[in-house]
C-alpha cells in the first residue's frame, strides 16, 4: 500500500477505537439533541444575510430578464432585416425586368418596326436635311435647329 493509504487506515482505526471506548466502555449514550442544536445554531442565517441573498437573487433575475428582452428585440430586428432583404431581392428582379423591357423598346429594330407600322417611310435623297457645319460654337438645341432647317 502507499503511504497515504496506510495513514488513512491508521486514522480510521484510531477513530473507531475512540468511538468504541466512548460508547461501550463508558456506557453513556451520546446526546444527539445537543449535536443537532449546535449544528443548527452554526448554520443559522441572519436576517441581514437573508436580505442580501434576496437582493442578489433579484439582481440575477433582472439580468436574466434583460437577456431575454434583448434576445427578443434582436430576433424582432432580425425578422425585419430578413423581410427587407426579401423585398429588396423582389425589387431587384422587377428592376432587371424593366431594364430588359427598356432595352428592347429602344432598340433600333423595334423603333423601325413601330415606325413602319405607323406608316412612316424612308426619306428620298432629295428629302435629306443638312445642317451647316461652319459654326464654331456647338448647337445648343439640336431639335430646334432641325425644325428651323426643315421648315425654311
Amino acid at each position: 500500500m502507499t503511504a497515504a493509504k496506510k495513514k488513512y487506515a491508521q486514522e480510521r482505526r484510531y477513530t473507531y477505537r475512540e468511538e468504541y471506548q466512548r460508547r461501550v466502555l463508558r456506557q453513556s449514550p451520546v446526546r444527539e439533541k445537543n449535536i443537532v442544536q449546535k449544528t443548527q445554531t452554526q448554520a443559522a442565517v441572519s436576517v441581514q444575510d437573508k436580505l442580501r441573498l434576496l437582493i442578489l437573487v433579484a439582481l440575477i433575475g433582472a439580468v436574466f430578464a434583460g437577456f431575454v428582452a434583448a434576445t427578443a428585440y434582436s430576433a424582432k430586428i432580425q425578422y425585419n432585416v430578413n423581410t427587407l432583404n426579401a423585398q429588396s431581392k423582389e425589387l431587384d428582379g422587377e428592376i432587371e425586368n424593366l431594364n430588359v423591357k427598356l432595352k428592347s423598346a429602344v432598340s433600333i429594330q423595334s423603333i423601325e418596326a413601330k415606325a413602319l407600322a405607323m406608316g412612316m417611310v424612308y426619306p428620298q435623297v432629295t428629302e435629306y436635311v443638312y445642317i451647316e457645319g461652319d459654326r464654331e460654337e456647338p448647337i445648343r438645341d439640336f431639335a430646334l435647329a432641325l425644325k428651323v432647317q426643315a421648315y425654311n
